[in-house]
């Protein structure tokens, strides 16, 4: 019974397997076997872990500690420790998670056999060590892993250490050795029918072409891994996972309600509203039926109120995005990085990692609070140019000099790459505009170029008037981009991606653009292919 319970596991069929291991549960409680009672306890937990019901993993695995000899070190107790782990990772509690999986494998270094204990505990500290940035750690413990695995012919610790390095390779922007990895777990698991696992390696693969550029691939990818997840999921709540749901269904049910009652109540104000205009239209008309002159007027004063009242409704909906788009930075960009610096600091504090590895998490501390710094600095600026509408501080300034001082900020990002910037200007250099505005477009523009641009690289920059416009122009020779990218880049979206140097970003930079170019009554034009490079175009009235 046992193996059909773990053949159920393998090829994701949940249900069934928790179905099974509940029933061997039982037989092992009447016949007052301990230990086989907690192995059974174990991969009940590994069942949910699987199914992503985490905290009820946690419950398996805590009735499992309460029968577990913690006084000496013993398999068992580093096989709870060790899924432990595993399961905080999931929930992104990463010092929880690396404190566990540090005692798990001290102790089952102390044991004779436990092998599959080392590599799995070595995969959870790389990956932590690759969710927080320190590729080089991350990049020995996975190696190590893979090394046990394979020594001790683990197929799942293989699976599972070749999961972690490809997705390694890929933050390190090694998409043929990322490819590689992810292609070899596809053969496995296509091999022995492991539906648990195929889905993340075709996830994989799909990032992998996006990287590339070659995002029809990845968008075929994307929806085979979907449809995979899709069937694993529609198995496995047939039954006993349905409260898997059941709290995040009542949460949206709530906000449903919310949002429907709000609708209402505002739909009962228009109701009112036009119910009460046509009463007066009604009462004037019987009163002043034959004065047409009276009734134009009439007609014209409606016709006013109702274009104010669509204005009213174009700025209300305008200031609803505007909080939306703000909510969003805030929560995904912002709560982010200080949640990955919390857990980051916490590590240093504890003393839980090499010299070496705080020498690279210092580092790692560094980029992320410049990077959070420069995103609030977008976010203010951008929030005041909403609430302040179209004010403008004209004034003359010399065009050559600003973008002079722009170019020269924008150098010492580009000479880490090795990029060369070249400047060409033969426009009107006194002019008068709003020079803090002209600034920050320059310099977004140039930061974006510089991201995207590969090592060695080259950016052209040139500056020429044309009738009454002033003319920028900012050329790279970098990664480029689709139709559909384009269409889509001045919108404010969490889907960051990142430069060929793994440089991070926010999604703030050519909003700010646009959105100050349009308070200047400039356009922006983007021209660009992928692998050809991209040029913005920026036309100035002066």
């Amino acid at each position: 019974m046992r193996e059909v319970g773990k053949e159920n596991y393998y090829r994701a069929n949940f249900e069934q397997a928790d179905e099974i291991y509940h029933q061997i549960l039982d037989e092992y409680k009447r016949q007052n076997n301990r230990e086989e009672e907690i192995n059974t306890l174990l991969f009940l937990g590994e069942i949910q872990r699987s199914a992503r019901s985490f905290h009820r993993s946690l419950d398996w695995y805590e009735m499992a500690e309460e029968l577990i000899d913690k006084d000496r070190p013993n398999y068992q107790f580093a096989k709870l420790l060790n899924r432990q782990a595993a399961t905080y990772f999931e929930l992104r509690k990463m010092r929880t998670s690396l404190a566990l999986a540090q005692k798990s494998l001290r102790m089952a270094h102390s044991l004779s056999s436990a092998g599959e204990l080392i590599s799995s505990n070595n995969s959870i500290i790389g990956a932590i060590y690759r969710e927080l940035g320190l590729l080089d750690s991350a990049k020995v413990c996975l190696l190590k892993a893979l090394y046990n695995a394979r020594k001790n012919e683990d197929r799942d610790e293989i699976i599972t250490a070749k999961l972690n390095l490809a997705w390694l390779n890929l933050s390190a922007n090694a998409l043929d050795t990322a490819e590689f990895y992810a292609n070899s777990v596809i053969a496995v698991c296509q091999k022995d029918r492991l539906r648990n696992r195929l889905h993340y390696a075709f996830a994989l693969l799909s990032d992998i072409n996006a990287a590339r550029g070659d995002y029809k691939e990845a968008l075929k990818l994307h929806h085979y891994q979907i449809k995979i997840r899709d069937s694993i999921l529609s198995e496995e709540t047939q039954q006993r996972f349905d409260e898997l749901s059941t709290n995040n269904e009542m949460i949206f049910r709530k906000k449903e309600q919310e949002l429907l009652a709000a609708k209402l109540k505002n739909q009962r104000y228009v109701v009112i509203f036009a119910v009460s205009i046509v009463l007066v239209i009604a009462v004037f008309l019987s009163v002043f039926v034959g004065r047409s002159r009276f009734y134009r007027r009439l007609s014209e004063d409606l016709d006013a109120q109702k274009k104010a009242l669509d204005e009213k409704n174009e700025e209300l909906e305008e200031l609803n995005l505007l909080k939306n788009k703000l909510f969003s930075v805030l929560a995904h960009d912002i709560r982010n990085p200080l949640n990955s610096l919390k857990g980051s600091i916490e590590l240093y504090e504890n003393s839980m990692i090499d010299a070496e590895t705080q020498k690279q998490l210092l580092g790692k501390i560094k980029r992320q609070l410049n990077n959070t710094q420069q995103l609030l600095g977008g976010i203010v600026t951008w929030a005041k140019t909403q609430l302040t509408g179209n004010v403008l501080n004209v004034q003359e300034f010399d065009t050559e000099e600003v973008l002079t001082a722009e170019i020269a900020l924008a150098q010492e990002a580009a000479s880490q790459k090795g990029i060369t910037i070249d400047f060409d200007t033969t426009c009107k250099r006194n002019i008068k505009s709003d020079k803090e505005i002209i600034s920050i477009i320059i310099r977004n523009l140039l930061s974006n170029a510089v991201k995207f641009t590969k090592n060695g690289g080259q950016i052209h920059v040139k500056c020429y008037q044309e009738d009454k416009q002033m003319i920028l122009q900012v050329q790279d020779n970098g990664v480029g981009m689709s139709k559909s990218t384009v269409e889509k880049l001045f919108q404010l979206n969490n889907k960051h991606t990142a430069g060929t140097a793994s440089e991070q970003g926010f999604g703030m930079g050519l909003m700010l653009c646009y959105d100050f170019a349009q308070k200047l009554g400039a356009t922006i034009k983007v021209e660009s292919e992928p692998g050809s490079g991209s040029t913005f175009i920026v036309a100035f009235p002066i």
